[in-house]
Order: C-alpha cells, then sequence, then structure tokens
C-alpha cells in the first residue's frame, strides 16, 4: 500500500493513531530522496509520516530496502532511552508497509542546514551536536544486544557506500586508489551504533532544543563515518558562501572538540577523519546525490577541497578547521 496525501487519514485511523472522525491536515514535506514524508496535523495532531521508496528520487538508478523505516523506528526508539530528548518521539511503526509515524516538532522549529544557507550558521549547536553523537557512540560501544539488533548492513552499503563512495571512485577513477582503502575500513569495523545520515540537514533547531532526524541507514560500523558525513556539511556551506566560513570554522571547532569529550577512544585520528571527510565532501560534488546547494563553482572548488583532504590529510583539529575558510 502507498501512503499519499489521499489515503494517509484513513491508514492512520485504521492504525488507531488518530480518531476515525479526525478533521485532518496533510502537507507533502519536500527535500529528501528517499521516501515520501507527510506532515498530518488536526485538533491534538501534529505527526509525520514516513514511508519509505524502493526507487530514490534521483536522476540516476538507485534501489535501496524499503525496511530502512523499521530500522529507522527502531534505533529511534534506541536513542530515546540512550540520548532522551534528542530525537522525536516514535508514535507507531508498520513493519508490514515499512511506515514509521513520528511526533511533529514544535513550531518555530527549524531544519539547521536551511538556517545555514541563510547565513544563520548557529555556530554554538556544533557542542551539541558534537556532545550527543559521542553520547550515542559511547552508549553502544560494545554492546552485543545493540550489536545484533543493527547487524543489517544492506541499507547502508545501498544508500551510502555504493552511491556516494563507489560511485566517485567510478566518476574520478584517479583518486580511487585513495577512496577504496577507506570504504573496507567502513565495511570492517563494527564498533558501535551509527546513524548514517548525521548532518545538519537531519537536525532540527528550536528555542528549547534540538532533534536528529532520518536514521534510516543506522548500523553497527565504524563511528568515522557520522563524524566524516556532518563535517561535510559545514565544510561543502562555506564553500558556497565564502562570508560564512569564519561561523562554520567556529561550528566545526566546536563539533569535533566535543565529540572526544563524551566518546573517548572512539575519536579516530586526525589523518582518518581528515581522509573520510574528504572522501564524503568528494561523494557531495560526484556522488551519485549531489549536494543541491552547490553551484557549479562552489563544486569545483569543494572538489579541490576534497581532493586535499584525501590525498593530505589534516593532521590537526587546526588544519581541519582551517579547511572552511
Amino acid at each position: 500500500m502507498t501512503i499519499d496525501a489521499a489515503t494517509v487519514g484513513a491508514y492512520l485511523a485504521e492504525r488507531g493513531v488518530v480518531p476515525k472522525d479526525a478533521e485532518l491536515t496533510v502537507e507533502v514535506l519536500t527535500g529528501g530522496v528517499s521516501g515520501s514524508v507527510l506532515a498530518v496535523r488536526g485538533p491534538g495532531i501534529a505527526l509525520v509520516v514516513k514511508q519509505a521508496l524502493p526507487q530514490l528520487l534521483v536522476e540516476d538508478e538507485w534501489i535501496a530496502p524499503a525496511r530502512r523505516t523499521d530500522t529507522e523506528a527502531a534505533a529511534l526508539r534506541l536513542a530515546a532511552k540512550l540520548i532522551s530528548g534528542r530525537v522525536p518521539p516514535v508514535v507507531d511503526s508498520d513493519a508490514g508497509e515499512h511506515v514509521v509515524v513520528l511526533q511533529h516538532a514544535p513550531a518555530g522549529w527549524r531544519n539547521w542546514q536551511a538556517e545555514m544557507l541563510d547565513g544563520r550558521v548557529h555556530a554554538a549547536s556544533g557542542t551539541w551536536a558534537g556532545d550527543t553523537l559521542g553520547r550515542l557512540h559511547a552508549a553502544t560501544e560494545g554492546d552485543e544486544e545493540v550489536a545484533a539488533a543493527f547487524a543489517d548492513y544492506e541499507a547502508f552499503a545501498a544508500l551510502r557506500l555504493e552511491p556516494y563512495y563507489g560511485t566517485a571512485m567510478e566518476r574520478l577513477p584517479r583518486l580511487a586508489p585513495a577512496i577504496a582503502p577507506l570504504v573496507e575500513e567502513l565495511r570492517e569495523s563494527r564498533a558501535c551504533l551509527v546513524h548514517g545520515d548525521y548532518a545538519p540537514k537531519n537536525i532540527l533547531l528550536g528555542r528549547d532544543g534540538a532533534w536528529i532526524l532520518d536514521a534510516e541507514v543506522a548500523h553497527v560500523g565504524n563511528p568515522v563515518f557520522d563524524l566524516a558525513f556532518f563535517l561535510a556539511f559545514p565544510l561543502l556551506t562555506a564553500v558556497q558562501k565564502p562570508a560564512l566560513a569564519g561561523a562554520c570554522s567556529e561550528l566545526t571547532a566546536n563539533f569535533v572538540t566535543a565529540y572526544p569529550r563524551r566518546a573517548g577512544k572512539l575519536m579516530p585520528s586526525w589523518q582518518s577523519l581528515s581522509a573520510h571527510t574528504g572522501a564524503m565532501v568528494l561523494a557531495r560534488t560526484d556522488g551519485r546525490s549531489p549536494a543541491a546547494f552547490l553551484d557549479r563553482s562552489a563544486a569545483r572548488r569543494a572538489r579541490k577541497l576534497g581532493e586535499r583532504l584525501l590525498l593530505d590529510p589534516a593532521p590537526d583539529l587546526a588544519a581541519i578547521v582551517a579547511s572552511c575558510a
């Protein structure tokens, strides 16, 4: 069954999520490529309904398992216990139709990446983001139950390794020898729960809190992926909008300073973090899902930045932060 604006009300009523006679308004939310996302509102009702698509909404063929919404529901429920208040509550999940229903964010909360592109970088929130990620990684490190529950690697491979790293290697063959070992690192490590989509584009900021969204590819893996995935966004934002470089540098410094305070030994070396961040920047210029906010000139500059971070890894925090300039 396909859940859309016409059917979502009846679906939610049948699931017992809303009253059968509830007067609902439905808004189709845009911005993502992996599924249909609907905002459903009514008296005392404020929900987000997500259903995974097997074929993602991009020009290239991009197939991924629809059960990733089941993974997201499980990951958010786990995160609600480990980092309470930092993820949206799961209201309902339907493994049969691969639907997850979440509480809608409070009024006035904004998407962090959209805020950054509007010139409001919120650099201080980098500390929150690093602290939150460090807490999540540290709390799941070596946990056998978590490892068993999130052992499925297929969605991560289909939605991250192949279309990001793999496609970048195909389109930038001279850099493939440097990227290939990073892919193997990601495949081999099973250290902690990795969100897999941890970035400002998937974080909502509000006056009284913040939420992490979109845990569809959560898995037990290598924590460096989450760090690199996040860092690529302030770097790319600074490339697109040079006037924001100083604020993006501050955000980056706050993030990579806060993370190891919680994660400890899970913090990768600066060289490893730099190389993975470079590969992720290249994935957002030449992968299957390029960053939509980059214009052609910025994409060329970003490609040079990614190559530099990949081939000449930064030796310390200052060098990584300086990459925003």
